[in-house]
């Protein structure tokens, strides 16, 4: 055996299993941070979850409590887009370039969005005309 004693040999033994065993706690450590992470999105998915699940049930309150021809304009108004083609051509001759699928659906619900404040702020004048005829 050279020049390595039975102690020496006894030493580096005591390291190696030393080492594993600090391996070892810091795998379990990075177990238990995994663990606490996954926790924490559940958590997380959880709340997301309830919160969907009120602003269903507040949406649902607030049909039903629309007259007749406010939910006729709610349901048509759900129903109706924007051909995603055409502001997809609009924006390229626009913006002079081609433009991502994603910007395309952002402009789309925008533009949705105007038409309908548009067809609301219409439709003021139109009752007020009628009430004082």
């Amino acid at each position: 055996m050279g020049g390595t004693s039975v102690a020496d040999m006894k030493t580096v033994k005591h390291q190696d299993s030393a080492a594993a065993t600090i391996k070892d706690n810091d795998s379990d450590n990075d177990h238990d941070h995994s663990e606490d992470r996954a926790e924490s999105m559940d958590l997380e998915y959880e709340q997301d979850f309830q919160l969907k699940s009120n602003d269903k049930e507040n949406v649902r309150a607030l049909v039903e409590s629309l007259s007749d021809e406010q939910y006729e304009r709610f349901v048509a108004y759900r129903r109706a887009t924007l051909n995603r083609f055409t502001v997809k051509a609009l924006l390229n001759t626009l913006l002079d370039q081609e433009v991502s699928q994603g910007l395309t659906v952002l402009a789309a619900g925008c533009g949705k969005l105007f038409v309908g404040e548009m067809v609301e702020r219409g439709d003021d004048p139109a009752e007020k005309s009628s009430g004082a005829a």
